[in-house]
């Protein structure tokens, strides 16, 4: 009987070692490879959120800056109609600059 054990030779025990160390190595790249996987879901996973917070801040002002640019327009149009209105206390106001 050899030191390799019952069964086995020394061929098949030296033969075996270099097959270990290649699956050994397979096994340390897929673990590296799983690792850099779980850290770009991350960085991906931060970077939607952003992204979502962006676009609602973004639709959050432009949604107040269109209606305040809506009022504003109302409100040029009802002061430029007075301007041509003989009755209009704010027309008499922007025409002379004082109340009659």
């Amino acid at each position: 009987m050899s030191w390799a054990g019952p069964g086995r030779t020394n061929g098949e025990i030296l033969s075996a070692r270099p097959g270990q160390r290649r699956a050994n190595g397979i096994k340390n790249n897929l673990n590296k490879v799983e690792y850099h996987q779980a850290l770009l879901r991350a960085h991906e996973a931060r970077d939607r959120a952003v992204m979502g917070a962006n676009f609602d801040r973004v639709t959050f002002w432009s949604v107040t800056h269109t209606l305040v640019m809506i009022g504003v327009a109302g409100v040029q149009v009802f002061m430029i109609r007075s301007l041509f209105e003989d009755n209009s206390k704010i027309g008499k106001v922007l025409r002379k600059g004082k109340f009659d």
